[in-house]
């Protein structure tokens, strides 16, 4: 099964007051927390920026930087942010390598445990 994770991280955080893609949880940027359980799970993660790009890219880089998993994760910019989150979402699904699914995922619930991605990653498998 090829499961590909779309993290979407393009809003600008209105309600919240604050950047949730930076936010910690667990002591990491909510976008790295959740990146590093998505790969536990799906073949690739494509995330979504659009609000404050180079810093969600620079954290993400970092993150990664020694890491044999980077090639696993992929960014693209979505210049259309401020029209809402289906524009991301859209952004996202164009540029995913034909996968057979797709698990989307909104960057603010960095709290799930890995249990969880790994329970919906079997289920998909069991089915089909």
């Amino acid at each position: 099964m090829k499961l590909s994770g779309l993290l979407i991280a393009a809003g600008l955080s209105e309600r919240m007051g604050m950047f949730k893609p930076l936010m910690h949880y667990n002591s990491s940027p909510f976008i790295v927390n959740i990146t590093e359980k998505l790969l536990n799970v799906c073949e690739n993660v494509l995330i979504v920026t659009g609000y404050r790009n180079a810093e969600v890219e620079s954290t993400i880089q970092y993150a990664f930087r020694d890491a044999m998993l980077f090639p696993r994760v992929s960014l693209v910019h979505n210049s259309e942010f401020e029209k809402g989150m289906f524009t991301s979402l859209k952004r996202g699904i164009e540029k995913l390598d034909n996968p057979e699914w797709v698990l989307y995922h909104f960057v603010d619930q960095p709290v799930h445990k890995v249990r969880f991605y790994k329970d919906l990653a079997q289920q998909i498998e069991d089915r089909y």
